[in-house]
């Protein structure tokens, strides 16, 4: 019992997986593949394999083999065979509780099919022993058998399945045959005895053994599911992060290495772009290409602005009302013409050629007679045309013609016509054959099509209200209803276009100043393999998956290590297995009449 203590001790401080295993063995010596599996799934899940299935029922101590004189379990008789061999149910062997019993019997009576039923039952350093059914017999029937056994003065029966675990009442019974003597045998002239209770670590050692080489597959197995990453051809710091890449690797590392960005791509099409100027092109004239377009362009802006500002809405509408109040004056000032001027024998009077005659006559009366006012008509005063004297009939012309010139209406008509032919004046001369035949506007085209359409709207709407507005010169009457609306110009695109321009330009003088062509090829590199690592970040993610996985399955594998258990037994062995127990083992064996000397 002090062995069992002792392992009971240790057994509570192992981890969970390894005390589970320990209970499976003392319940199974020889664990099923099922098992395996679940012992293996318990490690993984406790080295973070959390989507392996956790079963672990730990180790109790009544799981291990009691040998108490107290407690003994006694197995008194076997009965009710049943499909075992060629035993019949009706047959079966009687044991005394105490003392000892021996069976005999011919060849093939059956004396070894008991002896198995009894070691899968209880305990045996055999542990290959493998019952067959009656071949006479169908095979679809279970083979099982009863153990009557006896404890503490009761009596109970096991109904036992042969060919499954031991069963755990019997773990403190052991079984020697001759197979189990060929386990003991290492070799001629020396016996090796183990206590039972000391099997259970060379029954650890093994399983942990092979589950280690099981381990190992999987580890290999992960390994080749990696991904790899051969089109990183050029060295870059991209390649040097998936080279290193281990299970310490953050997503938010992966997230700052592999992720190409908007940012990163407006840079690569600008790295792409300045090297095609600095390989491709002749950086100085391209300079001389830009800052002319950019002249041409800020021209045909402000000619625009010019236009627009010219025939605005306000505008347009200023030159229709004062066109409209003159006709509306020159209207009423020839029906006071057609009456101030009647009956005169010549055609014409009151008209415009007329009336610069009579301010030519006004500007020559200054010199003629300068001290008096015009008309000049006394004493005896001469045509300032034909230089004759006057006659009364003149001079009463010549004062009736300078009532109606400073007649107030005839002063309005004269003031809306310069007013109306100034506005004329400024429509006439606004810049529309710079805007429409300028060169640039191809290049425009070329590099920002919309912009240039928007602005070719406008000219086109601004070519016909300019039109109709000069076409009033002919003092036609015209509506503001008649007046088409006009396109606004894209102004403020284009001086948007103009601040872009003139940053590239500033851009390309400074790319021409440093010739930073080697720079620039580094940086592009590193940048193309961003790009390419980026579209297989997938792939990245699990790359380092795996890696976390082999590092888990190395903890697992490491875990399996024996030489703890190594140590365990040794120490236990050598403070419980002293001199007197080996004395004690060497008595047994003089009286087995054996001549071979005892390791224990």
């Amino acid at each position: 019992m002090e062995f069992n203590t002792h392992i009971w001790e240790w057994s509570s401080e192992l981890p969970k997986w390894q005390n589970d295993l320990i209970r499976r063995l003392y319940q199974k010596s020889m664990l099923e593949n099922i098992d395996i599996n679940e012992v293996i799934d318990n490690i993984l899940h406790e080295n973070g394999f959390s989507e392996r299935n956790l079963n672990i029922t730990p180790l109790e101590k009544h799981h291990i083999p009691n040998k108490n004189p107290i407690d003994t379990i006694k197995i008194t008789s076997l009965k009710n065979f049943n499909n075992i061999a060629a035993i019949e149910p009706e047959y079966g062997l009687e044991f005394l509780p105490d003392g000892l019993t021996v069976v005999y019997g011919e060849n093939s009576a059956g004396k070894s099919s008991y002896a198995k039923v009894l070691k899968q039952s209880c305990r045996a350093v055999d542990e290959k022993t493998k019952i067959h059914p009656n071949v006479y017999k169908s095979s679809g029937s279970i083979s099982t058998a009863d153990i009557y056994v006896q404890q503490s003065g009761t009596e109970s029966i096991i109904n036992r399945v042969v060919n499954t675990a031991p069963e755990q009442l019997l773990t403190s019974i052991s079984i020697f045959d001759t197979d189990c003597a060929r386990v003991y045998a290492e070799s001629e002239n020396e016996v090796v005895f183990i206590p039972t209770e000391f099997k259970i670590f060379d029954d650890l050692a093994r399983h942990q053994s092979e589950i280690k080489q099981m381990l190992l597959q999987l580890k290999d197995e992960l390994l080749k599911t990696l991904p790899s990453f051969h089109d990183l051809t050029s060295p870059s710091k991209v390649k040097t992060f998936i080279e290193s890449i281990s299970y310490k690797t953050k997503e938010k590392d992966i997230q700052q290495n592999c992720t190409f960005t908007e940012k990163d791509q407006e840079r690569l099409n600008q790295i792409t772009k300045d090297l095609k100027v600095l390989v491709d092109s002749n950086p100085v004239k391209l300079i001389q290409e830009i800052q002319r377009n950019i002249n041409d362009i800020t021209n045909l802006k402000n000619n625009l602005q010019q236009i627009c500002n010219e025939l605005s809405v306000e505008k347009v509408k200023e030159y229709v009302l004062l066109h409209q109040r003159y006709l509306d004056s020159k209207a009423t000032l020839e029906v006071l013409t057609r009456k101030a001027f009647v009956e005169q024998p010549l055609d014409g009077v009151g008209s415009d050629p007329w009336k610069k005659l009579w301010h030519t006559a006004k500007q020559y009366h200054e010199i003629a007679y300068p001290s008096q006012s015009f008309p000049y008509v006394e004493n005896e005063a001469k045509c300032l045309l034909c230089q004759q004297d006057l006659k009364e009939e003149s001079q009463i012309r010549l004062t009736r013609f300078e009532e109606f010139m400073t007649d107030n209406i005839s002063q309005e008509t004269a003031k809306l016509h310069s007013q109306r032919q100034v506005l004329l004046t400024k429509i006439k001369t606004l810049p529309f054959t710079k805007v429409t035949d300028t060169s640039v506007r191809t290049f425009f085209y070329n590099d920002s099509p919309e912009l240039e359409m928007q602005a070719e709207l406008f000219i086109q709407s601004a070519l016909k209200i300019s039109t109709l507005l000069q076409n009033t010169e002919t003092d036609i009457h015209l509506s503001l209803d008649n007046i088409p609306e006009i396109d606004l110009p894209p102004l403020k695109e284009m001086e948007y276009w103009l601040e872009i321009k003139s940053s590239e330009l500033q851009h390309l003088k400074t790319l021409a100043q440093q010739d930073n062509s080697a720079d620039l090829l580094a940086e592009q590199n590193e940048l193309v393999s961003k790009e390419k690592i980026s579209k297989r970040i997938d792939n990245v993610y699990r790359l380092a998956k795996i890696r976390q996985e082999v590092d888990r399955v190395d903890k697992a594998i490491k875990s399996l290590d024996t030489t703890k258990l190594t140590r365990k037994y040794n120490e236990l062995s050598s403070s419980l297995l002293t001199d007197n127990f080996k004395d004690e083992i060497e008595k047994e064996l003089k009286q087995l009449r054996s001549k071979v000397d005892p390791i224990v």
